[in-house]
């Protein structure tokens, strides 16, 4: 078990296709910033808003983590118990134990840029699907003594500023709650949503029609292949619903995608559904 010492600052708005800072970056470090790809699930106990745990899926590898979280002023110094599995084909074992375990999926949430090394400090500028770009610095603490955790807080603190940021930048916000306040206000404001959506019976079978519209593979096409539901015939178009149209957890999935976006399996009464955001209005 470690003690991860975070501080992030917004860098640009998610329509930005790569902020200016990704080339400070690699120059103050020396070397390229290494691409990543992080989709993460995090599960909760129903009626808790704050994560157990959650499963990160990185293509090579499943990282699961609990944290314990504690602000220090704007930084985040958690306790983190995390392990690694590098069989991702088992992912969909965790997931059913985790839901016969009784936890539930309070939201997902998908990251992806580029990452650097130096020395104990870890650097990442990421794009935080509907929220934007993020750059993040992190280090591992022996432990939560003021001892251990301040020379790292004072060495990221250096790193923002040699990067153009001060410690009035930081966010003091969590993702979590970042995303539970963009859902509260998409409900307040009665959102519709259109999706698109693959229906089938079996897990096994929901994994594998994942990974490869994931891969490329036609959404549509495997919708009229595979789906179970009479909007097979159009490509698994579901057209607009609203607040309260769809079962729980296939809403509470399309509202935490952003457009485009494709979810894992979502679990319903129904079966399996593997959900395309296709559009968003008032």
């Amino acid at each position: 078990m470690g003690y991860e010492v975070e501080m992030k600052v917004f860098v640009a708005d998610e329509s930005v296709e790569r902020p200016q800072i990704k080339e400070r970056i690699d120059s103050y470090i020396g070397r390229e910033g290494s691409f990543i790809d992080k989709e993460d699930v995090y599960y909760h106990v129903p009626g808790d808003n704050e994560p157990s745990f959650r499963i990160r899926d990185e293509g090579d590898r499943l990282l699961i983590t609990s944290k314990v979280k504690h602000k220090d002023g704007k930084v985040e110094c958690n306790r983190e118990l995390e392990f690694e599995h590098r069989n991702t084909s088992d992912r969909s074992t965790m997931e059913e134990m985790a839901r016969l375990l009784g936890y539930e999926i309070l939201r997902t949430k998908h990251k992806r840029g580029f990452e650097w090394y130096r020395d104990r400090v870890h650097i990442e500028l990421l794009k935080v699907t509907r929220l934007g770009w993020y750059l993040e610095i992190e280090a591992i603490a022996e432990d939560n003594s003021q001892e251990s955790t301040q020379p790292l807080k004072e060495e990221i603190l250096g790193i923002l500023d040699d990067l153009g940021y001060s410690e009035n930048d930081l966010e003091v916000r969590g993702y979590h709650r970042m995303l539970r306040a963009l859902e509260e206000k998409e409900g307040e404001k009665k959102m519709q949503m259109r999706a698109s959506h693959i229906l089938v019976k079996d897990k096994g079978l929901a994994d594998r029609i994942y990974a490869e519209v994931r891969a490329g593979r036609n959404f549509a096409e495997e919708a009229r292949r595979y789906s179970t539901c009479p909007s097979k015939s159009k490509g698994g178009d579901l057209g607009w619903f609203g607040p309260g149209q769809m079962v729980k957890e296939f809403e509470l999935a399309t509202q935490r995608l952003g457009y485009g976006q494709i979810s894992r399996p979502v679990h319903t009464q129904f079966g399996w559904h593997i959900i395309k955001k296709t559009g968003v209005k008032d």
